[in-house]
């Protein structure tokens, strides 16, 4: 990711992408080329105790450190990947509190598994700055774990350069937005109208309101279908949708929560959509007021305002029990 790039929801993606394939490609030439990791996997084999700054360094080529990571000691290997998620952890929080949104506005996705890219699903509202401040937190927090590197033993010894920090796309970490479908503007929309008729407005006023903040609820809602368009990992359309609630948001261990334990670790909390506040549910539009339970009601044909249905068409959820 780049900083200077403006971040809207299809920039995200487009550096999603971007950063995995720059990725794939120094993987490809140095996937048993890592000096510094070879160094550093070396010193540890010798007996050495490695600090976490030079663990950290194992993971910047993570397809080598793949390949390589059985040779570590399993403390080691442990240690690498709660370090791997701490960083996570404090990077998101750093990234939330500059969005001045709340911790939990960013989730992970995706298995996490050692040696595996770190999948970061972003649930906040605004897309536009969190690719950025994700990438300012990241290289910000890895920049603090290598400050002293010329201090530790392991990499004074080697004979080429220390990184400073680290960028998300070193890291093999993509962050990506789950767009707001509107929903729970359609949601507002109808309680608005409902408050409106009683306290006596005309049914001319309503309806005309209503009308209006539907149809923004559905501008938002095809905005939303086209954002996940792009992304490779989603599906547009209700079907769509539906497969991502049942592969992700649905599935305890493929979407977590950064929580920190008593030690202040950081740890991925399992629990699917149900481990989200109910304010960042509602807010992105995969459960319903009050639950957990994920509505899919088309009401395109019913307000008649598209003509067409692309893989299921465009999806909110139903008002007072359907559309």
């Amino acid at each position: 990711m780049h900083t200077s790039l403006r971040r809207d929801p299809l920039t995200l993606v487009l550096i999603c992408i971007f950063s995995a394939c720059v990725a794939l490609g120094s993987m490809a030439t140095a996937a048993n080329a890592d000096d510094l990791g070879q160094h550093i996997l070396t010193s540890i084999r010798r007996g050495e105790e490695a600090t976490d700054a030079a663990l950290l360094l194992l993971t910047r080529d993570l397809k080598w450190y793949e390949q390589n990571m059985h040779l570590l000691p399993e403390k080691d290997r442990i240690r690498v990947q709660a370090i791997r998620v701490n960083v996570a952890g404090d990077a998101t929080q750093m990234a939330a509190r500059m969005l001045n949104e709340a911790d939990a506005v960013f989730a992970a996705t995706g298995s996490w598994n050692p040696g595996r890219d770190a999948d970061i699903l972003y649930l906040g509202g605004n897309g536009d700055r969190a690719a950025s401040a994700v990438e300012s937190s990241f290289e910000t927090v890895t920049g603090r774990m290598l400050a002293n590197a010329e201090n530790d033993p392991i990499l004074r010894a080697f004979g080429g350069d220390i990184p400073k920090s680290l960028s998300t796309s070193t890291l093999a970490v993509c962050t990506t937005e789950l767009p707001n479908y509107g929903y729970r503007d359609l949601n507002n929309a109808y309680k608005k109208a409902k408050d409106i008729l009683a306290r006596g407005g005309s049914s001319e006023d309503v309806i005309r309101l209503f009308k209006e903040d539907v149809r923004r609820s559905m501008t938002t809602n095809v905005k939303a279908h086209f954002a996940a368009a792009s992304n490779p990992d989603y599906y547009g359309g209700a079907t769509g949708q539906e497969w991502f609630r049942k592969t992700y948001l649905d599935n305890p261990d493929r979407t977590r929560v950064f929580a920190q334990d008593a030690d202040g670790q950081w740890t991925l909390q399992q629990g699917g959509i149900a481990a989200l506040p109910d304010a960042i549910v509602e807010r992105v539009g995969f459960g319903g007021v009050g639950s957990a339970q994920v509505k899919f009601t088309k009401i395109a044909s019913d307000y008649s305002l598209f003509s067409g249905h692309v893989h299921g068409g465009p999806s909110v959820s139903g008002l007072g029990g359907g559309a």
